[in-house]
């Protein structure tokens, strides 16, 4: 549902669910867990968890072997994330961030490092 309300308790559990399934590259499942939080943000939060739905969304495009739209996402992702920089260091590491776009951006998805969040929430 779109602008509902989710609890932090929620939000957290979503994006904990997201983190998990990207780093076992179910990148699209990721993708919908963060939508969720997505669809209840505004501002610079919604455009940090937009960054992730596109990280992610880059990560279905490697694995279907289409890298010119997984490079367009990647870029993307940059800039939202990049509208938010405030907020990267609240869940992650920010250079962690700045690693795994890198990575992706030069390198596809083998080997990518894994989202680690700052601390893990319940």
């Amino acid at each position: 549902m779109i602008n509902r309300y989710i609890s932090q308790t929620e939000l957290d559990e979503l994006l904990l669910k997201g983190v998990e399934h990207f780093n076992k590259r179910l990148f699209y499942e990721a993708h919908e867990f963060w939508e969720e939080i997505w669809h209840t943000r505004q501002g610079n939060e919604k455009a940090f968890f937009q960054a992730l739905i596109l990280l992610a969304g880059a990560g279905v495009h490697y694995q279907k072997q289409r890298n010119e739209p997984a490079l367009r996402l990647l870029k993307l992702a940059l800039t939202r994330f990049d509208e938010s920089q405030d907020l990267i260091s609240k869940y992650f590491n920010p250079q962690l961030i700045m690693n795994i776009h890198e990575h992706l951006t030069n390198s596809g998805i083998d080997g990518i490092p894994e989202l680690v969040l700052i601390s893990k929430v319940d």
